[in-house]
C-alpha cells in the first residue's frame, strides 16, 4: 500500500504546528531538500538542506541531513528552541552527534496505533510528494 505525503500538505502541517515556512523538492529517490528563510540582522536569507532517507524499519525512519557547518548550528539552536515543542514525540525522535535523525514511531504516542496496524517497508521521494510504502499487520 502506497501512502502519499504531498509537498504542498507537509508544508501546511509545519506551518500551522510549529509557524515555520517550509518548502519542500526532491533532490532523488531517498533525498529531498528543505528550503527556508532565515532572518538575519536586516535581510531575509534562503537556507537549503537536503535530507537523505538512510533507513527504513517497520517502525523508524533514520535520515540524514546535510547543510554545511553555519546550517548545523542553526539547527542546532532551532533545536533547542522546539524542544518544549518536540517533547510531544517523547522518545520517538533522537538527534545524533552526525547529523542524523532517527524518527520511532512505535515511541511517539500519537503513532503508536498507527505502526501496531501498519509497518513501514520503504520511503519513496516523489516530484511533488514522499511515499511511504506500508503493509498491514
Amino acid at each position: 500500500m502506497v501512502i502519499s505525503l504531498s509537498f504542498e500538505e507537509l508544508h501546511a502541517y509545519v506551518d500551522s504546528h510549529y509557524q515555520k515556512d517550509l518548502a519542500f523538492s526532491k533532490v532523488s529517490d531517498k533525498e529531498f531538500r528543505v528550503t527556508f528563510i532565515q532572518k538575519m540582522f536586516i535581510k531575509d536569507v534562503h537556507i537549503g538542506m537536503d535530507i537523505q532517507i538512510d533507513e527504513v524499519t517497520s517502525d523508524s525512519v533514520t535520515l540524514t541531513y546535510k547543510g554545511g557547518m553555519a546550517l548545523d548550528m542553526i539547527i542546532s539552536g532551532a533545536i533547542k528552541l522546539l524542544e518544549n515543542k518536540l517533547a510531544e514525540f517523547g522518545d520517538g525522535v533522537k538527534f545524533g552527534d552526525d547529523n542524523r535523525v532517527t524518527v520511532n514511531l512505535a515511541e511517539i504516542e500519537k503513532t503508536k496505533a498507527v505502526v501496531d496496524k501498519i509497518a513501514l517497508r520503504d520511503l519513496i521521494v516523489e516530484d511533488t510528494a514522499l511515499n511511504l510504502i506500508v503493509a498491514l499487520k
